[in-house]
């Protein structure tokens, strides 16, 4: 018997070496441009982006900032529903109420209406931007900011 030609070469049982993968870098898709938030409801973005800058400005730690930058994105979602025109009429014009008690520097009022829109709204409708609005007024009632 001849064992010498049938010896266990692991050599022969290696896979082939395998090219490296060149990942082709994926460019993110540009920003989407978003029309304008119709001109009877602009009120609601510059005064909300307006109060969000202001506590921006005066936030001194981390955590209240990314609390801020976090409301400005569930405004965002509340003024693509402006631009789609999916708001109710009742949501609307609680929208409207609580800016005007933002203008008069009544902010528990705003919370007022606020949790009274949450308790008989429609969940769905507005859960993706109530949460922000509720965390704005607590957030400039904190700062003391103000704006008219």
């Amino acid at each position: 018997m001849n064992y010498g030609s049938s010896l266990y070469n692991p050599q022969e049982h290696q896979p082939a070496p395998q090219q490296p993968v060149v990942q082709k870098r994926v460019e993110p898709p540009p920003p989407v441009q978003k029309g304008p938030v119709p001109s009877e409801h602009q009120v609601l973005q510059e005064i909300f982006d307006n109060l969000v800058n202001r506590c921006l400005t005066s936030a001194t730690n981390p955590q209240m900032k990314r609390k801020l930058e976090d409301v400005a994105r569930k405004l965002e979602a509340l003024y693509d529903k402006l631009r789609e025109n999916a708001l109710s009429q009742n949501v609307i014009l609680g929208l409207h109420q609580i800016i005007q008690a933002v203008q008069q520097y009544d902010y528990q009022t705003g919370l007022r209406v606020h949790t009274q829109m949450v308790s008989q709204g429609n969940f769905s409708e507005i859960s993706s931007f109530m949460p922000g609005i509720k965390v704005l007024m607590q957030t400039a009632t904190n700062l003391q900011v103000y704006i008219q």
